[in-house]
């Protein structure tokens, strides 16, 4: 049993996938007003990068499949949800060696709930907490033991060189071997696991940007330069810097296999309207304020 977590959810197009995962009202207008659709396999990325749990994720990207034509992206769907499904029960595995330790914060501070030799004991730890919380898992070392090196991934399009692109790094400092990360209804999110078979992970794990999961995704965007917007996540207010041509030619750009981009470009410019850095955000979580 994965906790948090229902590999039963079934959607099977009953969902409004718009409605659902744009959370900005000033897009979903523009997308109604002009006709607009977005191709299922760009809505099988804004799913895949939004803030629902892993098991709502995994069953909308699936119903999404029957809408899909390209093969690669078809097989990309199945590949994830069968690697999340293994590393999840590779997680939830113990045998014998591993401990798992349930944390939350408390004004920035993370504090511990205790150590449990089952996941589930963890889990239930936790509940009635109304809080975020995490469980990681500790490698208990031995004598017999052969410890879990700690992993990372470098993005291919700061590190073309595929052999430079995972780094593996012994455990000094004894450092959770994996977490699973859950929000305040106790509800799986997120994970991070170095069980997996580093060539399976560097796979699926890379940020290849040619995958469903990290790529480009040109989403409507009404947004003109000098629009004061606001972000829906914060309430923060800023300027629009982007112009429509700089995305027009950005969105053509991304078209051209010889032109590599990622979901993080996804953005447009925007300028605070106090003196903070600038950011960039997706135009699916800004909404137009009319001053």
């Amino acid at each position: 049993m994965i906790p948090g977590f229902d590999k039963n959810i079934d959607y099977k197009g009953t969902t409004d996938y718009i409605e659902k995962f744009i959370p900005s009202k000033t897009v979903k207008d523009y997308i109604r007003k002009n006709n607009l659709s977005i191709a299922p396999e760009d809505m099988a990325t804004i799913i895949w990068n939004s803030n629902e749990p892993l098991d709502v994720r995994h069953a909308c990207i699936k119903d999404l499949k029957r809408g899909i034509a390209g093969e690669d992206i078809l097989k990309q769907i199945d590949e994830r949800i069968a690697y999340d499904i293994k590393a999840l029960e590779t997680i939830c595995s113990n045998n014998g060696e591993f401990c798992y330790v349930p944390v939350y914060e408390d004004d920035g501070e993370e504090l511990c709930l205790g150590h449990f030799a089952e996941v589930d004991l963890a889990f239930k730890k936790c509940l009635g907490l109304n809080e975020k919380f995490t469980i990681y898992k500790y490698q208990i070392i031995s004598s017999n033991s052969k410890p879990i090196k700690l992993r990372s991934f470098s993005n291919p399009l700061l590190q073309p060189d595929i052999n430079k692109q995972v780094e593996e790094m012994e455990n000094k400092d004894d450092w959770p071997v994996s977490g699973m990360r859950f929000n305040d209804k106790g509800l799986l999110m997120s994970y991070w696991t170095n069980e997996t078979p580093l060539t399976e992970a560097h796979r699926i794990e890379c940020f290849e940007p040619k995958r469903f999961e990290y790529k480009f995704t040109p989403v409507p965007n009404p947004f003109e330069k000098d629009d004061t917007v606001i972000y829906t996540a914060d309430g923060t207010k800023f300027t629009v810097v982007t112009t429509q041509e700089y995305w027009n030619v950005l969105v053509q750009n991304a078209k051209n296999n010889d032109y590599i981009a990622d979901y993080s470009e996804s953005t447009i410019l925007l300028r605070p309207l106090d003196f903070q850095p600038h950011e960039h955000i997706n135009p699916i979580f800004l909404e137009k304020l009319e001053l």
